[in-house]
């Protein structure tokens, strides 16, 4: 008990910092801290979309340019997988 029920140094404490009030639908978690590390960060998961929105546009050109210059493709192989009931696995009868 002496280790919990406050944010004071000596203390351990799991903290999140929202936005707004927490039980409300239209708040946001700015950061998490577990254990003293940040785990989340609005900020970093911000840049990290930027970062995967540009990489996912890049790719998009990519394949538009190989298709405007009429590169060979190829369409993906289409495999039948079984489709599976509960009856399927009755423990052997």
């Amino acid at each position: 008990d002496h280790r919990m029920g406050s944010i004071s140094k000596g203390k351990d404490a799991d903290v999140v910092i929202w936005d707004g009030n927490p039980l409300s639908v239209y708040s946001r978690v700015l950061y998490t801290f577990v254990d003293g590390r940040e785990l989340y960060s609005q900020k970093r998961h911000d840049r990290l979309m930027q970062r995967d929105e540009a990489e996912r546009n890049r790719l998009i050109e990519k394949l538009l340019h190989a298709q405007s210059q009429n590169y060979p493709t190829k369409k993906p192989d289409k495999k039948e997988g079984k489709v599976w009931h509960c009856d399927d696995l009755s423990g052997g009868e």
